[in-house]
């Protein structure tokens, strides 16, 4: 039974023969989506030595009571071409990184350069075995730029919505400045116009007004500026 992309159930089952229980099926699968995380940082395959242990056979192999292995939430791992000291590393920087592409943190044991790195989805502990053996050193990694497709993503989307608004603004002061530009040339056109009936340019011209006000008869000039205004309205 395929758990994740590169880990079976069997891979989980006890040494005994015994599969993984039911009820214990959520359990090794969250284990198996962390050991994925593992390997996927890796890029390389990573061996489940041990995981589940029915309470018999964890006594057998003098795992202690109560142990994690017997609820199907630790696993004892390697990796191919890994020491055990980049194993724990490894792990330890991704519980750090946290998030989506991290690690659960949990329990994290080193059992030597020749051992195992055992790994668990239970309370937070480390320890070595034999005790008093030397944690191993882990250097910081390196800073990591490759961007998530989630930001990415977001990224994208947040560019579309910078380009349409800054489209529309670009429209938007185009307009304005042809409206300017309009209101402009209609204000220069009447200021002529009207400049040149009350400075004497047609002194001479026909103007009727009626009782209310409005002019009935006029020139060719007071025509085009009562033209240009209806056309403003």
């Amino acid at each position: 039974m395929r758990l994740t992309e590169d880990f079976d159930r069997e891979e989980f089952d006890c040494k005994d023969g015994t599969v993984v229980p039911s009820e214990l099926m959520l359990n090794v699968t969250v284990l198996a989506e962390n050991l994925q995380k593992l390997r996927d940082y890796l890029d390389r395959p990573v061996r489940v030595n041990s995981a589940y242990r029915t309470p018999t056979h964890n006594e057998n192999v003098g795992g202690v009571d109560g142990s994690y292995h017997t609820y199907a939430m630790a696993a004892d791992i390697s990796a191919q071409d890994t020491t055990p000291e980049e194993v724990y590393c490894a792990i330890k920087h991704l519980i750090a990184r946290g998030g989506t592409d991290g690690m659960q943190d949990g329990g994290l044991g080193y059992y030597g350069p020749d051992g195992h790195i055992h790994y668990d989805i239970g309370n937070v502990r480390r320890w070595t075995k034999p005790v008093g053996l030397a944690v191993p050193v882990c250097p910081l990694p390196e800073e990591e730029d490759e961007v998530t497709q989630e930001e990415l993503d977001k990224l994208n989307a947040r560019l579309d919505e910078v380009e349409g608004f800054n489209e529309g603004l670009v429209v938007l002061l185009r307009q304005l400045k042809e409206k300017r530009e309009k209101e402009q040339a209609f204000h220069d056109r009447i200021g002529a116009l009207m400049g040149g009936i009350y400075t004497g340019h047609n002194m001479h011209s026909e103007i009727i007004v009626n009782h209310e006000g409005r002019i009935v008869k006029q020139d060719e000039e007071l025509d085009e500026v009562q033209a240009l205004l209806e056309e403003e309205e």
